[in-house]
């Protein structure tokens, strides 16, 4: 019975959508509509319809029952022990193709909280809070007026303490630590809420210790301090003794056009060539098409140049070595 909604009658073979608007108490009326197979669609924040349906022909009308109805979910939230959560967060997303977005994201405190008026539907469920790993649960189905009670138990993070140390050996102070995802968890990850695209970040004491509380087990660290090149692993393959940051090197290029001639500013990438665990570094050229990258880390890269639209237009593998790499002039296609 909700007031000017907009239910759509959409033809099976997709030739054909007509429009209306529901009037008082929730009718509504479809005109002109030739015979055929439809279904009639209708999105609020509360409900969500896809009925099929057949329009016959020398009908007078088609007439449905009443529609829609919301679900909700009542969540209990604790810990090991049994004992409430004092502050977390939920997220209800759609379960559905990569991208989907999170329907509700609503802060619990002392272990409680309700969400209502979600439409009948499949739901990706996940809770964080500060200390805690990631819980999640998949696939979670509502029905039309279902109120479902989720019991949640989250389990401690156990956190991570390594030594940060220089190209000499000697302990880094300051060095920044971050998690993030990991090398083979794309970002924009299907039903992966957003906090988690930077989770946490810590520095290294006077000692050169950092310490760091993962949230989930597909995060990758990354260290770096200044004039290092700095590092990544995986959560999973990071080593048990000290990080050892070595120096970063220094490379140097120019690009040019297919004449020969400068091509002005041109946005570039050097990112490591197959699995690594080093970042990438990006940069712009000057009017004259000359570059330098700083603190990038020996080995075998892929320097990337980039239309102004974002697109790749040349890709040029180059091997980075100590103490300062010149890649020399290289031509646009």
């Amino acid at each position: 019975e909700e007031d000017q909604q907009a239910p759509r009658l959409q033809r099976v073979d997709a030739t054909h959508t007509f429009w209306t608007h529901t009037r008082e108490g929730g009718a509504l009326a479809f005109h002109d509509v030739e015979p055929g197979r439809f279904r009639l669609e209708l999105d609020s924040e509360a409900y969500r319809l896809r009925e099929p349906c057949v329009v016959e022909a020398g009908a007078s009308g088609l007439v449905l029952g009443a529609v829609g109805g919301s679900a909700g979910l009542i969540w209990s939230v604790v810990d090991a022990a049994g004992n409430p959560v004092p502050s977390f967060q939920t997220y209800v997303v759609d379960h559905g193709p990569p991208g989907s977005p999170a329907r509700q994201q609503v802060a619990g405190e002392q272990g409680a909280l309700e969400t209502e008026e979600l439409p009948p539907g499949a739901y990706d469920l996940m809770v964080e809070a500060p200390g805690y790993g990631l819980w999640r649960r998949e696939a979670v189905d509502l029905k039309r007026g279902e109120t479902k009670r989720v019991e949640v138990v989250l389990e401690p993070i156990q956190p991570i303490r390594r030594t940060v140390i220089g190209p000499d050996g000697k302990p880094l102070p300051g060095a920044a630590a971050t998690l993030t995802y990991g090398a083979d968890v794309p970002f924009g990850r299907v039903n992966e809420p957003q906090v988690d695209m930077h989770h946490a970040e810590a520095y290294a004491d006077a000692d050169g210790v950092i310490d760091l509380r993962p949230g989930r087990p597909d995060l990758a660290v990354s260290v770096q301090a200044p004039g290092c090149a700095p590092l990544r692993y995986a959560l999973a393959e990071l080593p048990d003794g000290p990080l050892r940051l070595e120096k970063g090197i220094v490379v140097t290029g120019r690009v040019r056009t297919r004449t020969g001639g400068a091509p002005g500013r041109v946005r570039l990438a050097l990112d490591p060539a197959g699995r690594h665990t080093t970042f990438g570094r990006t940069t712009w050229t000057d009017a004259a098409g000359a570059f330098g990258l700083e603190d990038v880390g020996p080995g075998t890269w892929t320097l990337r140049a980039y239309s102004l639209r974002g697109d790749v237009v040349l890709e040029h593998d180059v091997t980075v070595e100590a103490p300062t790499t010149d890649v020399g002039p290289i031509r646009l296609p």
